[in-house]
C-alpha cells in the first residue's frame, strides 16, 4: 500500500478488516461525514467502509482503518491528517451520504475538495511512520 498523487489530489490506500480502498484527503470530513474513500466504484464515509469491511461493532473508525499497517488515530495524532469539527458546514459536512452511492453523480461537486487540508508531502507520511510518537 502506498501514497498516491492524482490530478493534485493526495490519496491512501487503506485497509479494515480484509477490504482495501483509496481515501482521498481532501474529502475527509469526519467519521460519519464526507465520502473519502472509494471502494468498488462507491463512495463511502469512514464509518460505512468499517461497516462494509466486517466491523460494524467497532467504535473507532481511526483505530480500524489503517495505512501501511498504521491507524488513522496516529496520523490524526501526528498532525498530517486532520478531521473537520463537528460544527463545520462545508459541503462536505453538509451532505448525507447514503451507503453505496454510485462514484458518478451526487459527490462530484467534492472534486477540487474542500480546502480543509493542508497538502501532505510523501516526506511527512514517510516521517510518521518511521518516527515514534512522543507524549
Amino acid at each position: 500500500m502506498s501514497t498516491m498523487y492524482r490530478e493534485g489530489e493526495v490519496i491512501l490506500e487503506v485497509e479494515c478488516g480484509g477490504n482495501k480502498g483509496l481515501l482521498y484527503l481532501s474529502r475527509l470530513c469526519q467519521g460519519s461525514k464526507g465520502p473519502c474513500i472509494l471502494f468498488r466504484d462507491t463512495w463511502l464515509t469512514p464509518n460505512e467502509f468499517q461497516y462494509v469491511s466486517g466491523r460494524e461493532t467497532a467504535k473507532d473508525w481511526k483505530r480500524s482503518i489503517r495505512h501501511h499497517g498504521k491507524s488513522m488515530k496516529l496520523l490524526l495524532a501526528k498532525g498530517v491528517l486532520s478531521v473537520h469539527p463537528p460544527v463545520c458546514d462545508c459541503s462536505g459536512c453538509r451532505i448525507g451520504s447514503p451507503l453505496c452511492t454510485p462514484f458518478e453523480g451526487v459527490y462530484e461537486r467534492f472534486k477540487g475538495g474542500h480546502g480543509h487540508h493542508k497538502n501532505v508531502s510523501p516526506e511527512a507520511l514517510r516521517d510518521t511512520f518511521l518516527t515514534p510518537l512522543r507524549a
